[in-house]
């Protein structure tokens, strides 16, 4: 009989055999048979063109960046009436799209906004965040904003990886255009095409330290590519504005355009500010009351912490500065605090380190052609007291009297102090908005080279004062034999003729006593 070999059925070798597969984006793929070895290349594209994005963003720049950490952030309990308003405004359907938060150095805005980008991450509302920072090589420019910002819009709006992964592979370059097209390419287009998609959701961009930002062109730019955004087109975004009233950011949201698009928060205006001041104030001497073991009881007194957080003048960084110089472990914090009530020299440990490198700061972007005369301005202002025969005393602070004094034309204090909106409040009159900054300005240990010496000043007033009038008088000589007719001006300062006759004397004689010199820093 002859065998029968059973016949067997021969596996099939292909690609997929008893394989399991998922999403597979792209790739190629070989059929080897025998002894071969198989590799399987896959790529996702939106995965590579985000990493190529990735390349041009600021990571530091983001909220949770661990070069930021410790971020500021509002103490508990303080702020929530400013806080709320702001969640408000994102939830709410109102028409303005923008919330510009403006206010001095060191009120607390960088704060604020750290504290809204948690809470609204925590309810899904957060779309991306920039913080500027004027010493960062990365975060003082727009160069890295509109990537950063397009990136964590792809990781936090759901749809809009893909279009914006696109948008880089479509056109390369786009990191090398204009921040408008950058703007429109890497955000609007791509959201445009993800809202479909999309619900009602309000989402929001945080850009904080608008003015930190080092050229000027480029704050005004990235407020124009966000306005224009918005007249153009439909986003459900809303972005959150946080810098100091600089000149050319406040122009810019007065432009039709932006301001009808824009609410507004100013920190200054905050009545409540004071007293969440006086609440961190009181939980921090606790803390270190009880971590210092000091026995004192009650330390300190509730008159010392009312005193200082009516000093701070709504400056957060005053009362946080205060707090740190107290808290030094090498050091006793009654010493301490004595040495910030000014009843003990502090020496070489300035209590107010933070407060006097923020101000620096704010002069050094005074140019060189005006800082001598800015300085004698801001000396007339902060020592116009001093001398009870000042008959410009009460009108020291307004820009005609300071136009004729400094021999300015019309409208000329206000370009002097152009770069000084942050710390003063320039309009009918001229106004310091914080105590500490003629504190800063009166002492040369803590100003250095912007030191204003109160004796130069007043050397310095009173020539100019004698020059003016002699002007007026020899204008008035004119009018009354008829030379001259009067021309009466709004913007010039008249002293009446009585109290001439009065001053003429006392600064004849004060004149030849004082002397003259710069009124810059010492």
């Amino acid at each position: 009989m002859a065998s029968t070999t059973p016949m067997t059925s021969e596996p099939q070798i292909g690609l997929f055999n008893n394989s399991h597969l998922h999403n597979i984006n792209s790739g190629t793929f070989n059929n080897a048979a025998g002894d071969s070895h198989i590799y399987n290349s896959f790529v996702n594209s939106s995965t590579n063109q985000l990493a190529h994005l990735y390349n041009f963003i600021a990571v530091s720049a983001m909220h949770d960046s661990e070069e930021r950490f410790p971020q500021p952030k509002c103490h508990p309990s303080t702020r929530e009436r400013i806080l709320q308003r702001i969640l408000n405004w994102v939830e709410s359907d109102s028409g303005e799209r923008i919330l510009w938060l403006s206010g001095s150095p060191g009120t607390g805005k960088s704060a604020i906004a750290q504290t809204v980008s948690e809470r609204c991450k925590r309810n899904g509302r957060l779309a991306a965040t920039f913080f500027f920072f004027r010493t960062s090589s990365e975060r003082n420019t727009s160069d890295c904003l509109v990537p950063t910002l397009a990136y964590q819009i792809a990781l936090s709006v759901p749809g809009a990886k893909e279009f914006i992964a696109n948008a880089v592979e479509d056109d390369p370059s786009i990191f090398n255009q204009d921040i408008s097209s950058q703007f429109f390419e890497l955000v609007i287009h791509p959201l445009t095409l993800t809202a479909q998609g999309w619900d009602s959701t309000q989402s929001l961009v945080i850009i904080d330290g608008l003015d930190e930002c080092t050229d000027k062109r480029q704050q005004t730019d990235i407020l124009s590519a966000i306005c224009n955004a918005f007249m153009t087109h439909e986003l459900p975004l809303r972005f959150l504005i946080c810098s100091r009233p600089e000149h050319n950011i406040q122009m810019r949201f007065e432009q039709s355009d932006l301001q009808s698009a824009t609410a507004r928060l100013i920190l200054d205006m905050d009545d409540t500010v004071t007293q969440d001041i006086t609440t961190f104030l009181e939980a921090e001497f606790s803390r270190i009351h009880r971590e210092h073991c000091i026995r004192e009881t009650p330390w300190p007194t509730e008159g010392v912490i009312r005193s200082l957080a009516e000093r701070a003048s709504g400056q957060f960084i005053y009362a946080s500065t205060v707090v740190k110089f107290i808290d030094d472990r090498d050091f006793q914090p009654q010493e301490r605090l004595d040495m910030v009530l000014g009843t003990l020299p502090h020496g070489k440990w300035s209590p107010f380190a933070e407060i006097d490198l923020l101000y620096t700061q704010i002069l050094d972007a005074v140019p060189a052609s005006k800082i001598e005369k800015t300085l004698l301005c801001l000396g007339v202002i902060i020592y116009r007291g001093d001398h009870a025969e000042f008959p410009g005393d009460i009108f020291a602070t307004q820009p005609t009297f300071l136009n004729e004094l400094l021999q300015l034309n019309s409208g000329g204090v206000e370009h002097l102090l152009r770069e000084l909106h942050s710390v003063l409040d320039v309009q009918s009159r001229v106004s310091i908005r914080h105590m500490s900054f003629p504190d800063f300005l009166k002492y040369k240990i803590r100003s250095g080279r912007y030191y204003i010496d109160k004796e130069m000043v007043w050397a310095e007033v009173l020539g100019l004062l004698w020059a003016t009038m002699l002007r007026w008088l020899n204008q008035f000589h004119n009018v009354r034999s008829g030379n001259l007719k009067p021309t009466p001006k709004s913007d010039s300062f008249i002293i009446s003729p009585v109290s001439n006759h009065k001053a003429l004397e006392s600064f004849t004689s004060r004149k030849q006593t004082c002397r003259g010199g710069p009124s810059g820093a010492g």
